[in-house]
This record gives structure tokens, sequence and C-alpha cells, in this order.
């Protein structure tokens, strides 16, 4: 069996929340400057926030970085303009964060055009 390619330097992180469901429109409020900031990185690809379907107060962060591992732990990861949200939500969390790091592996990524334009406030 061959090796899986990973791309190089290339990675997914998703960070999953876990709040009362009443108080996501509070966290999505507090998460908008992170989320504006956050894009202005050159190593940012992609990001969005999602709700789950099912349990509307576990919202999940979804970021593809373009960046290496080491440079995410050590640099990206400790960027000031996490803490007004870390502020402004944590004690509203219902349990702790869960932070995963995904590799991506080359050939299985596609998304099309369409994908990107589900912004209401574009509309």
């Amino acid at each position: 069996m061959s090796s899986i390619a990973k791309v190089p330097d290339r990675y997914m992180i998703h960070v999953t929340l876990y709040f009362a469901p009443e108080n996501v429109p509070f966290a999505l409020k507090a998460c908008r400057a992170l989320f504006d900031e956050a894009w202005k990185e050159p190593g940012l690809d992609f990001c969005q926030i999602v709700q789950n379907a099912d349990e509307p107060g576990i919202i999940r962060i979804q970021e593809a970085w373009n960046a290496s591992r080491k440079y995410l732990d050590e640099v990206q990861l400790h960027k000031p303009y996490y803490t007004p949200y870390l502020e402004a939500t944590e004690h509203l969390w219902l349990k702790p964060r869960e932070i995963v790091i995904f590799e991506r592996i080359s050939g299985f990524t596609a998304m099309k055009p369409s994908f990107a334009h589900d912004d209401l406030r574009q509309q």
C-alpha cells in the first residue's frame, strides 16, 4: 500500500465550542472582530463558522492555513486578537473547547464556486 501524500504546510484547524443555544448569538457577535482580524493573516486561505444542525449550541470554527505547523503552534495561536473573544465568551462555554489540527491530503480538495457565495450580507 502506498503512503498518503500530504500537502506540505497546509493545515485545517477545527475549533469546536459548546454554548447554551441562547448564548450562540452573543458568541457569534463577539467572534466577528476575531474573524475579521484572522482573515487579514496572509496564511489564512479559508475561514468559516458553522453550527451543528442537531445541537444548535455547538459551533465550529474551520480554518485552512498555508503555514508551517511550527508557525501555527508558536506564533498564530498566540496572536493578541484572540484575547478579547476568549474574555467575552470563555465563561459561557459548557465544556472546554476542542482544537483539532488536520493535515491536508493531496488530491482530495475540491470546491464549487457556489460554496463561496453563501454569505447573506452580500445579497
